[in-house]
């Protein structure tokens, strides 16, 4: 499966969000149908009203790692997570860090040869250089979700537990500026 990558950081990438089929991927709340919510769900992290960006944090754990399963629509999810964390601009930046650590703890755990655990590690890997703008704009939270989702997806390294800086990276997001 290619994944798409948007070309352009931060709230700009929203709008290469067409670029993807929705309609060919299933999440947790829709096994048998198209995802096209998932969309609408990561329009909102550009949405000017906090609540809505919070919501949207929680849609996107709710539909493409609910309770840390890795469904079809997380795979072309993680690449516009990792844009928008790779502009100092965007606001809330520190919750799509925040999914992005969540979404790769499962990864790192999951089974490799099962079809949406490898989708989703190759799009980690295809968002690599928007992670690594992430880590060098960040403060060190944003810095050590980073270094984690690496040495979980891209070393030897076993990660048995959800890390604790997810929930300096949920404090960090909460907050407006993260």
């Amino acid at each position: 499966m290619s994944v798409f990558v948007p070309t352009c950081a931060g709230v700009s990438s929203l709008k290469q969000l067409a670029c993807v089929d929705w309609s060919q991927f299933a999440h947790a709340y829709s096994p048998n149908k198209p995802a096209h919510h998932v969309r609408a769900i990561l329009e909102d992290f550009a949405a000017d009203d906090v609540e809505a960006r919070i919501d949207a944090y929680q849609g996107i754990i709710s539909t493409v790692w609910h309770q840390g399963t890795i469904y079809p629509a997380t795979a072309p999810t993680i690449p516009f997570l990792a844009a928008l964390a790779a502009e100092t601009q965007t606001p809330n930046r520190g919750l799509c860090l925040a999914s992005l650590v969540l979404i790769a703890y499962s990864v790192a755990r999951g089974d490799a040869t099962e079809p949406h655990v490898a989708s989703a590690r190759a799009a980690f890997v295809a968002s690599r250089s928007w992670l690594e703008a992430a880590e060098t704009l960040g403060p060190e939270v944003a810095r050590s979700g980073v270094s984690w989702i690496r040495a979980a997806l891209f070393s030897a390294e076993k990660r048995d537990e959800i890390p604790d800086v997810v929930g300096e990276l949920e404090a960090w997001g909460w907050e407006g500026y993260g």
